[in-house]
């Protein structure tokens, strides 16, 4: 299952279909703490996580998944071409940053690996079932 959280609905189930066209399941969120407070956590595989969201600080959503021992690799995504600030997501444990708009390819590339990071990381936990 992927995870994506931004607060803009249209955004959220835009990029919900381009995920579902790529044969994974995935479940919305309008915020971090949705998310957090979501039975979802435990099935998510890769979180696609909106920067710019209205009240919550991306760095603080990072360390606190680092504080409850949570892996999943986070890929966000910004409209603003923020050098800057994507070293500092990246440093701060991110494993992308895309700008919007994004073409199909970078998100499935996104997705890929960091499926890939995860399967590595958790060897021998995979789900033989194939679903993500």
């Amino acid at each position: 299952m992927i995870a994506i959280i931004d607060d803009d609905a249209f955004v959220r189930e835009s990029v919900r279909r381009l995920v579902n066209s790529m044969n994974f399941k995935a479940e919305q969120f309008s915020s971090p703490d949705e998310f957090l407070r979501s039975e979802h956590l435990q099935h998510v595989r890769c979180i696609i996580c909106d920067v710019q969201i209205a009240g919550d600080s991306t760095e603080s959503f990072l360390n606190h998944l680092i504080a409850i021992g949570c892996d999943i690799p986070v890929v966000f995504m910004t409209a603003l071409n923020d050098r800057a600030k994507e070293e500092q997501l990246l440093a701060a444990g991110a494993i992308g940053v895309m700008t919007k708009p994004f073409h199909q390819t970078e998100i499935a590339d996104r997705i890929a690996l960091a499926l890939g990071r995860r399967d590595i990381e958790a060897a021998g936990s995979h789900d033989p079932s194939g679903r993500q």
